[in-house]
């Protein structure tokens, strides 16, 4: 598989997190549409959220890589970077890149929402249940969000500030979620600000959920771009940028 169809799914499964008021990290388990979950630390800091996760062993050449995520929703902007490992490395090398330490992809968030809100419209049902719990410490209470024929509920803490769950891209795996690639029950966001600590169906299948929070300094260079990553979209002719 070309490294190339890889990232645009993988820009959608890793939506990162962006808080108001809170600082620290926040280390949660989401699934993927294969049914393998991995590990994701959301490093808070604002405006700025820096999300860390590794490739799976189905991510192809991507396997083992520690994959990192800037987002910075006060400038609209996200940054994903791949350092060059392995057969990436051996990949890009036959491609004259031997120089280069990684590959990055940089998103306009404000483009995406645009996307987003012209793709689809509906206003999801949302009904409280009336029912509670205690995740990673924190209370949260449960919801329970229709769109269309979809059904997902949610646990909401409202004591860790706003968060959003801004998409990432519109690529392959972003089909059936509209261009936004974002699964619809980030949209209780827009009428129910908070964070989501937990994300499951009706049958108990849990998509996302936050497994330990640590409030504390979270350094500067979590949110640096390093040097001697290539642009993808120049890779790509312009088609995979969405921002400078």
């Amino acid at each position: 598989m070309r490294i190339t169809q890889l990232l645009l799914p993988m820009m959608v499964l890793a939506a990162p997190l962006a808080a108001q008021g809170f600082e620290g990290t926040v280390t949660a388990s989401m699934g993927a549409a294969d049914g393998t979950v991995g590990e994701m630390k959301f490093l808070v800091k604002g405006d700025q959220t820096s999300v860390v996760m590794t490739g799976g062993a189905n991510m192809g050449p991507m396997a083992g890589a520690e994959i990192r995520i800037i987002m910075d929703t006060k400038a609209g902007k996200s940054t994903m970077l791949i350092p060059l490992t392995g057969d990436m490395a051996a990949q890009f090398g036959a491609m004259g890149g031997g120089n280069m330490k990684g590959i990055k992809q940089v998103v306009d968030l404000h483009q995406l929402a645009g996307r987003g809100q012209a793709a689809d419209t509906t206003t999801p049902e949302v009904k409280a249940l009336g029912t509670s719990q205690t995740i990673a410490g924190h209370k949260c209470n449960d919801f329970e969000i229709t769109s269309r024929k979809e059904v997902t509920r949610v646990c909401l803490s409202t004591d860790m500030g706003t968060f959003t769950f801004p998409s990432m891209g519109g690529g392959p795996g972003g089909r059936g979620r509209g261009a936004a690639g974002s699964p619809s029950w980030t949209r209780l966001m827009a009428s129910h600000p908070g964070y989501p600590l937990k994300v499951w169906t009706t049958d108990g299948k849990v998509s996302f959920e936050v497994t330990k929070i640590e409030k504390g300094n979270v350094p500067a260079s979590a949110f640096e771009i390093p040097e001697g990553y290539m642009d993808l979209g120049g890779m790509m002719g312009g088609r995979g940028r969405g921002g400078n």
